[in-house]
């Protein structure tokens, strides 16, 4: 469930030995041995270099102390914010090039600096029921459509285990001010407070934080803007995936799988997820059906819904009760998948790479990158299914290929 970066950085890290408390010791004393610190204390002098010198872009809950700004016409241009860390009481300092819609009367700056145990309202506040902590037999919390990074986080209940939950990116955004981003304390209930508070947790918050941010200067306009267009929050997300930051969990899919981005892009749109919802596996070695192909397809974006379509193509094996009845309509109705001559489609029938390739290049737009996929009549699977719908779902989304798949 880990970035790239932070998997190599406790990949490497060595736990160092704490230097021994001064003891006035007698000749011929040996002094006590050094109790190993626990894993959690490890972890926190681990991270602590990266949060003290700001590499990750984490700030920590510091009271700002000092703000030098230039307000024109209700726009408040911040040049430098000084912090003091209210737990070190160190001071640090932030620069910034970012208009910023003043609040009221500095309302914003008001609550940071006079009530520290307030945290601003966010436009999308979590709670245990819309963050999906709670729900029982599910092998992931809530998925939001513009998640940007993943914790682990665990149930209220003693006996719950702990399951990765995404953080989305309205939930980083305080209302009614241009320009702040709470890097290391998303807005939520008081309850959930301690799971952002894990250094792994504020290391995928500093580094989705700091993408976003960087992207946001780079357009030139304000965030608030940029929310207001899927394709921007598309191309987010997609940047995120390519540098190797995980924004859907599974467990057997790496960030070195050739078909990490197209897996992990296909599951964020919903169109090629999970087989289960109370495991975090995606299968990728298993062997694609008819029915699934199905399915895939009328989960791409741009398609006309089942309602407006209003099909019913009578066939001899799929029932009204078959759970892709309504896709193996569709599909058929678009001309992307046909029935045999007796009425027969076929829905447990394994398709062949090459047949998967059949039924999908007559859907690729024209000078798109195409997907590198073997046409012979060895089963196609499960993540040669992500790897071809990739392209036609880029189109789709408004996506630019960085980089062609291998």
């Amino acid at each position: 469930m880990l970035s790239d970066s932070q998997q190599q950085f406790w990949t490497l890290w060595q736990p160092q030995v704490a230097l021994p408390e001064k003891v006035d010791l007698k000749r011929g004393e040996v002094a006590d041995p050094i109790p190993p610190s626990a894993k959690g204390a490890q972890l926190q002098q681990a991270i602590a270099p990266y949060l003290s010198s700001q590499q990750l872009m984490v700030i920590p809950q510091g009271k700002p102390v000092r703000v030098l700004y230039a307000e024109t016409r209700g726009q408040r241009r911040v040049y430098q914010v000084v912090f003091r860390d209210r737990a070190t009481k160190r001071g640090f300092q932030v620069q910034a090039k970012l208009t910023l819609d003043a609040t009221p009367n500095g309302l914003l700056q008001q609550l940071l600096t006079e009530s520290p145990g307030t945290f601003p309202e966010t436009e999308l506040m979590l709670t245990m029921a819309k963050w999906g902590v709670t729900q029982s037999r599910q092998a992931r919390g809530a998925f939001f459509e513009d998640t940007i990074a993943l914790i682990m986080a665990a149930p209220p209940s003693k006996h719950g285990r702990p399951r990765p939950v995404s953080v989305p990116l309205r939930a980083l955004i305080p209302q009614k001010t241009e320009g702040f981003l709470c890097v290391s304390q998303p807005g939520c209930d008081a309850a959930l407070r301690p799971f952002f508070r894990q250094p792994k947790a504020q290391w995928a918050l500093g580094e989705a934080a700091g993408h976003v941010a960087a992207k946001v200067l780079t357009a030139e306009r304000n965030l608030s803007d940029w929310m207001k267009y899927p394709r921007w929050r598309w191309q987010l997300q997609q940047q995120l995936v390519q540098r190797r930051i995980p924004l859907f969990a599974f467990n057997d899919v790496g960030l070195d799988d050739p078909d990490f981005e197209a897996i992990q892009m296909g599951a964020i749109a919903n169109v090629v997820r999970t087989n289960r919802s109370r495991d975090l596996s995606f299968h990728p070695e298993t062997p694609v059906t008819r029915s699934v192909v199905a399915s895939a397809l009328m989960r791409l974006p741009g398609n006309p819904s089942a309602a407006a379509m209003n099909v019913n193509q009578p066939l001899q094996d799929v029932s009204r009760n078959h759970w892709a009845f309504a896709a193996i309509q569709n599909v058929i109705a678009l001309g992307v998948m046909q029935p045999d001559a007796e009425k027969n489609f076929f829905p447990n029938r394994v398709l062949s790479k090459r047949q998967l390739w059949e039924v999908l290049s007559p859907l690729y737009p024209p000078d798109v990158v195409l997907p590198s996929l073997l046409q012979n009549e060895t089963p196609a699977r499960r993540r040669h299914l992500s790897r071809g719908l990739y392209p036609i779902l880029q189109a789709r989304l408004g996506l630019y290929p960085e980089a062609k798949m291998v």
